[in-house]
């Protein structure tokens, strides 16, 4: 089955540690390691060797009072283009 074309994928969930808010500097050098780190396991090879980028969604200090303390990684089209498989596995 044909998978529909979608903007990204979604492939690591990663709780910041700590409680209080690190502030916005900490937060995306954090996301940065992180999803550089997870990039790999999912796509099978490295962000600097993939055809695919990543993009990241970071807590804002008001959300991380409402219980937002996780960094979410996505698999993009570097050109802003649509997926037409999944990048899981993909080696590229």
């Amino acid at each position: 089955m044909a998978e529909e074309p979608h903007d990204l994928e979604v492939y690591a969930n990663v709780a910041v540690p700590g409680g209080d808010f690190p502030g916005d500097d900490a937060i995306l050098r954090f996301s940065e390691q992180s999803c550089v780190a997870r990039f790999e396991d999912y796509v099978g090879v490295p962000l600097r060797d993939s055809m695919f980028d990543y993009f990241s969604y970071v807590p804002s200090e008001s959300s991380w009072g409402n219980g937002d303390q996780i960094v979410t990684c996505r698999v993009v089209d570097p050109d802003g283009g649509k997926l037409t498989s999944s990048a899981r596995g993909a080696g590229a």
